[in-house]
């Protein structure tokens, strides 16, 4: 048998008992330190997922920060649920290529993560612990003839967490476009969550992908109007490959840190136009949330 077939034929198999086993999506949420939003987990029955900050500019990961920061956010050693470490910047840049700017090697750099989150399970050994972002995404989609050279890394996580935050424009041959149903999106979204799942089948991983009820821009973190947010999750959670669909989606938020800054931050203009009105933030937000919740939740078989 050629090696190709049997590769396919390996891929059918675990993908066969991978939907097998598949048959909630959940809805994990990323809670800021907030009364108000841990209610409202708290009264929808959803999730949670902690965020794990690590600094990118540190040449050396630092063990201790890391225990410290574990000892504030998760206090409970016994503690389970769901936490990503979130890395960002010149290192997870550096994941995709093997020729960096940086003074490491690519096995070096991956080694960095790998000694991270091996640090963080055995500190917190009942959560369930990924990277923000990971596998990464690329812009108009995995490149044809991609060969996956974080495999080491990939397969330390607990399950993988791919970011598909939506962008409001995008330049395309020199045109900006804007909107859920453009070239870009339709790329960005349906093959980088089509190459997580089959990542997801090879390494027997559970597939989570990142969401947010806004734009990603920096300078344009304008809420996606309903219908929009709808239609995205729903194109999310209906992707399919190998016979495999994501096992939910986390959905991201920060709408405190964005109160607090929208008038000095680069999307003011918009943030200073959405608050203007706000007197109570944790009301707010608890409505917006239930808003977008309620929206969405009929497309996720444990609330039927």
């Amino acid at each position: 048998m050629k090696k190709t077939n049997l590769v396919s034929l390996m891929l059918l198999v675990l993908s066969l008992n991978a939907l097998t086993a598949q048959n909630t999506q959940k809805i994990i949420f990323c809670c800021e330190n907030s009364t108000a939003q841990y209610q409202f987990v708290a009264a929808n029955g959803l999730d949670k997922i902690y965020m794990i900050g690590l600094n990118d500019a540190l040449l050396d990961y630092d063990a201790l920060a890391l225990e410290r920061v574990l000892n504030t956010t998760i206090p409970d050693k016994n503690q389970s649920g769901y936490a990503f470490l979130d890395w960002e910047g010149e290192y997870f840049v550096a994941l995709k290529h093997p020729t960096n700017t940086l003074k490491l090697t690519h096995d070096q750099i991956v080694n960095r993560f790998i000694f991270a989150i091996q640090n963080a399970k055995k500190l917190r050994p009942n959560i369930k612990w990924t990277y923000y972002g990971m596998p990464l995404s690329w812009a108009l989609g995995v490149p044809v003839g991609w060969k996956e050279i974080n495999y080491a890394l990939y397969k330390e996580l607990d399950f993988l967490a791919p970011s598909v935050y939506l962008r409001y424009e995008r330049e395309i041959g020199g045109e900006r476009v804007e909107g859920l149903d453009t070239k870009f999106t339709t790329n960005f979204m349906v093959n980088n969550l089509k190459y997580s799942l089959k990542l997801g089948v090879e390494l027997n991983k559970p597939v989570f992908a990142f969401v947010w009820m806004r734009y990603s821009e920096d300078y344009y973190n304008k809420l996606i109007d309903l219908a929009s947010f709808t239609k995205y999750i729903r194109s999310i959670i209906t992707t399919s490959n190998y016979g495999r669909k994501v096992d939910g989606i986390i959905w991201w938020n920060c709408i405190n840190f964005l109160y607090e800054r929208r008038a000095t931050c680069a999307s003011s203009v918009v943030l200073l136009e959405e608050f203007k009105n706000v007197t109570d933030i944790n009301a707010y937000q608890t409505s917006l949330f239930q808003k977008y919740l309620d929206s969405i939740k009929p497309m996720f078989n444990y609330y039927k």
